[in-house]
């Protein structure tokens, strides 16, 4: 994770000029600040799974994985609604910048990516747990190989591009991740009853 998130800003000052250095950063800092709360819950996880996985089992894991999961994915898809029209307005207020001067699609980008990212947390979790470490260091790996290739490419183009290159960097593992995991726990994330979910997260 370190690695991959320090990437565009080892790359990129060698590459870009110093206010879009700025600005990936301040993406950066905006997208791991939207995501802080998933991350003051994750310490808990691991403990709690490890012990329900030495007590009930896989089984019992899954049930509790399946509590999880939906309501994760629903706050997820509802604070990514949220956070991404608030952004750039944010990171202009933060800043004290003129709110044109803050690059819309760097940061809508870089933010889905480090949501995404970040809502892998419950499944590195769980399959620390059951002692499948090779599960997210190859997760991991692919992470890191693939922001290797696309924000060394994008920073040679631009700006933008460094952007767009780091959230897809970030994000096509970890749905890749999350779908593998859920299928092989067998989860579903969401049924019928949920779409007042995915309406609201659309309007």
């Amino acid at each position: 994770d370190f690695a991959t998130f320090q990437l565009p800003r080892i790359v990129s000052p060698f590459l870009l000029t110093g206010s879009a250095v700025v600005s990936v950063d301040l993406a950066l800092r905006f997208g791991q600040a939207a995501v802080a709360p998933l991350f003051a819950v994750y310490p808990i996880l691991l403990p709690a799974f490890s012990r329900i996985s030495a007590s009930l089992g896989t089984s019992g894991l899954r049930e509790t994985l399946r509590m999880w999961y939906r309501a994760g994915v629903g706050w997820t898809l509802l604070g990514l609604a949220v956070a991404l029209p608030l952004s750039v307005p944010a990171i202009a207020t933060w800043t004290g910048r003129d709110i044109d001067d803050v690059d819309v699609l760097v940061t809508c980008a870089v933010l889905v990516g480090v949501v995404a990212h970040a809502s892998t947390g419950l499944f590195t979790n769980a399959w620390l747990a059951v002692g499948r470490l090779r599960r997210v260091i190859g997760y991991k790996a692919w992470q890191l190989g693939l922001a290797g290739v696309l924000v060394t490419g994008g920073a040679l183009i631009g700006q933008r591009e460094l952007g767009v290159a780091l959230g897809i960097s970030l994000a096509l593992p970890a749905l890749r991740f999350n779908r593998a995991s859920a299928r092989e726990f067998g989860l579903s994330a969401f049924g019928k009853e949920d779409g007042d979910v995915w309406r609201f997260a659309a309007a």
